[in-house]
């Protein structure tokens, strides 16, 4: 069939076509796609001049299909099952059961809070899923729209129209400290801790941080003997030195239990942060996208409890 048979072709002839070889009869073949047979006759002369040939003649003992129409019948019947595939509902999502692979992009801090529980949830409920974790990038937007990750975590939202958001949970500030620390004592002061040495943690190399920026505005300054880029390094440095460093409340609490910290309030105001997690617009209704967020969502609002 030429592109122009095709341009001219309407699709519901095929229908009528598959009901036609099927039946090999014209009136039960109108009867089978809810048509008059006076309607199925019209459609199969329509058929006749589209594909230059009879497709049905009459024989012994009722309408024949043409060696035409035999080649046609079953890649027929396969090309508008395919269609009707494609065309209809969205299939289920068994978690139980599906196999596929969720990329998640984030920074470490988001991999110490959220993988270790996640991957227990999901080994729990749906075995044939996999997770793959990248670095979470500044673009975050261009990652979702080109595809390259499914899911991408952040404390700042950022990016275009088709980017969805939601805030996972709010996170705190608390200053850690190796336990028996002698600059600390039984409360650490503003007054200590500008005095002892610290541990930035500062992704991206940047040169300033929340905290410096919230002691300048009151005149302060603090000594940063050591910059790291990533959050897992820290607590493993100021367990084994003198160093302090501000750290996310949650994940000081956990290193308190594997390293002998302490934990303290920041001895000035600072704020703390929302973990947020992203995804793209065009995956707003896929049941399997849907289902594998929704379990990232109520895992952090466990958390957050």
């Amino acid at each position: 069939m030429t592109r122009v048979h095709m341009a001219a072709l309407d699709l519901n002839l095929l229908r009528h076509l598959d009901a036609l070889l099927g039946e090999r009869h014209v009136t039960r073949a109108a009867a089978h796609v809810g048509l008059t047979q006076s309607a199925m006759s019209r459609s199969l002369a329509k058929l006749r001049a589209q594909l230059g040939d009879a497709l049905l003649v009459r024989g012994a003992g009722g309408l024949l299909l043409t060696p035409r129409a035999e080649a046609l019948r079953a890649p027929l019947r396969r090309a508008l099952d395919d269609l009707g595939a494609l065309l209809g509902p969205t299939p289920a999502f068994d978690p139980a059961t599906a196999a596929r692979s969720f990329t998640m992009a984030m920074a470490d801090y988001g991999q110490a809070m959220l993988l270790p529980p996640l991957l227990a949830r999901i080994r729990a409920r749906a075995p044939g899923v996999d997770i793959v974790v990248v670095s979470s990038g500044a673009d975050v937007s261009s990652a979702l729209d080109g595809g390259q990750v499914d899911l991408a975590f952040s404390p700042r939202r950022a990016g275009g129209a088709s980017t969805v958001w939601r805030k996972l949970f709010h996170e705190e500030f608390v200053c850690i400290a190796r336990r028996g620390h002698p600059g600390v004592g039984t409360r650490l002061t503003l007054a200590r801790f500008l005095a002892l040495p610290h541990v930035s943690i500062t992704p991206g190399n940047r040169p300033g941080t929340p905290t410096d920026e919230a002691l300048a505005r009151q005149g302060l300054r603090r000594h940063v003997a050591v910059r790291v880029p990533t959050f897992l390094m820290a607590p493993i440095l100021v367990a084994s030195s003198d160093l302090i460093g501000l750290y996310p409340a949650c994940l000081a609490n956990r290193a308190a239990t594997a390293l002998p910290l302490t934990v303290h309030p920041p001895p000035f105001p600072l704020a703390g942060f929302d973990f947020h997690v992203a995804w793209h617009e065009r995956h707003r209704h896929d049941p399997g996208h849907l289902w594998f967020r929704q379990q990232v969502i109520t895992l952090a609002a466990d958390l957050a409890a």
